[in-house]
């Protein structure tokens, strides 16, 4: 009888909210990206890249004026335009950059620090990470002759898109083409990629 009571009791106090509970994980899981100053630096530097008006500030426009560089570099079709297209936006989404909003560098770091936690979680549970959809787009763009891989060269069209110089082209080429071969797939290049931004303590 007591422990009927006593179990009554229990049942009837206010117990902890699962989605509390998944919000504090997030949030741990978040601070640890920001407590680790490399990967930190790896988002400022991102950040500095992608700003391509250098106004101090990231929005959508950033990453389609980018979509319109590939655009005119390659010719692509129509089609997978508007395909990297929509995956870009859905990407950029996913980091906070919704149309309208300007992100400050800082808020950058924090949003792509929740960003990571989301994206993790996806592949945890079996689903594809905005970063991969992304990633498939621009590889439909950039490889020109079709054969399945990004070479060099046509990595080097994402660069120009970027306003990269070649040296640093090449040295994100040598990055991702994991297993040296000169070649990247799709599957190699997200990754390396997933790893990149999504991994503490990764290169």
């Amino acid at each position: 009888m007591i422990e009927s009571m006593q179990n009554a009791r229990t049942a009837s106090q206010p117990q902890p909210c699962v989605f509390s509970w998944l919000f504090t994980s997030s949030t741990v899981m978040a601070d640890k990206f920001l407590g680790n100053p490399e990967w930190v630096q790896r988002i400022e530097k991102f950040f500095d890249t992608m700003d391509l008006n250098k106004n101090g500030y990231l929005e959508l426009g950033d990453w389609l004026q980018m979509v319109r560089n590939i655009e005119k570099e390659t010719k692509a079709d129509a089609a997978l335009i508007a395909k990297l297209e929509e995956a870009m936006r859905e990407y950029c989404a996913g980091m906070g950059l919704t149309p309208g909003k300007k992100s400050t560098r800082e808020q950058f770091v924090k949003d792509m620090a929740a960003f990571a936690v989301s994206e993790r979680s996806k592949k945890a549970a079996g689903e594809q990470p905005l970063l991969f959809k992304a990633n498939n787009a621009w590889h439909n763009v950039v490889d020109t002759n079709h054969d399945g891989y990004l070479s060099l060269e046509e990595y080097r069209i994402i660069a120009r898109a970027c306003n990269l110089n070649v040296a640093t082209a090449d040295a994100m080429f040598a990055r991702i083409d994991t297993n040296k071969d000169g070649k990247v797939p799709k599957d190699e290049l997200n990754e390396a990629e997933y790893r990149y931004w999504y991994e503490i303590g990764a290169s």
